[in-house]
Parts: C-alpha cells; structure tokens; sequence
C-alpha cells in the first residue's frame, strides 16, 4: 500500500463500510464512543460535536468522537452536516446501536431530518 496524497469522502465511506464489515461490534463501539470536549472544539466550524442535551450529553456539556472528527475534515453542507452519516439499525436495543453501513448524508436526508440527525449523532 502506498501513501494517498488526498482522500475523497467515497474513500472515507468505502475505509469506514471495510472495517464495519470485519468487525461491525468493534466498528459500532467505535462509532458510538464520544468524549467530553470544550466550548473551543464545540464551536469549531466543521468538526461535529454533540452539544448540550444532544445524544445523551449532559446539559451544560458538548462531546465529540471518530465520525464527528472525520466529517469535520470535509466541512459542512449549509445546514452544518457533515457528508458521512453512519446508518445504525433502529431495531436493536443493545448499549451500542449497532452500525448497517456508512454512507453520504444525503442519501439519508430523504428519510427526514430527524433520523438524519440522529445518524450524523451517533458518531459525534
């Protein structure tokens, strides 16, 4: 393998739907681990970032993880989505919503809003 001198959001995708189908408990895990951040990262501009209430963050709190700091690399639509949306089954019920596949938030968008958001917050 060689190095990549630029990478292009189908290739995060394609990386991304790689390691889900190797290990979809370890991806989904992943995927759902956030961490608390400041108001510094919060307010950043690209990086998505659970904010106060959001996805379980405690009021006053912000919190990011790995999707979150993958879409901030790409930026943001005009309505401040990131481009990857993680797909989590609506069915399970586990501690870790389980993970179906990666892909472009757009194509979730059709779906509505609300589900949309909860996709993009489920991994930052």
């Amino acid at each position: 393998m060689t190095w990549k001198p630029s990478v292009a959001i189908d290739d995060v995708i394609a990386l991304l739907n790689e390691a889900l189908t190797l290990d979809p408990l370890w991806m989904s895990a992943m995927v759902a681990e956030r961490k608390l951040c400041n108001t510094a990262l919060a307010a950043h501009p690209a990086i998505q970032v659970g904010r106060q209430g959001e996805f379980g963050v405690a009021p006053g709190s912000y919190a990011a993880g790995l999707l979150g700091l993958l879409n901030g690399i790409f930026g943001t639509d005009e309505d401040g989505w990131g481009a990857i949306a993680a797909v989590i089954d609506e069915r399970d019920t586990g501690a870790v919503p389980l993970i179906l596949r990666f892909e472009w938030s757009d194509a979730t968008r059709a779906a509505g809003r609300q589900m949309s958001k909860r996709q993009q917050g489920i991994a930052g």
